[in-house]
């Protein structure tokens, strides 16, 4: 995939790029997805360097005022999947 999509895709957080630490724990890759709530990164951890994915809400997006409690939502039901083919 074309890292030119990100451009695109959106410019309301310039903040975001290769190198930025997000919440002091995670450095960020690449972006390797976006939809209309959030983007995904590649990124690995600071202290270990294990490879990880960070999903990062788009700023601004009138979406609902629950984005956060999906988010989080969300978050809880994957630590649930315990398989090898899942990251």
């Amino acid at each position: 995939m074309s890292d030119s999509w990100w451009e695109e895709a959106d410019s309301t957080d310039s903040a975001l790029g290769p190198g930025t630490v997000v919440l002091g724990r995670y450095e960020l890759q690449k972006p390797i997805g976006f939809g209309g709530t959030a983007s995904v990164w590649l990124g690995t951890t600071c202290d270990t360097s294990e490879v990880v994915a960070v999903k990062i809400q788009n700023p601004g997006k009138n979406i609902g005022a629950h984005r956060s409690e999906r988010l989080e939502r969300e978050y809880q039901l994957l630590t649930l999947i315990d398989s090898p083919h899942v990251m």
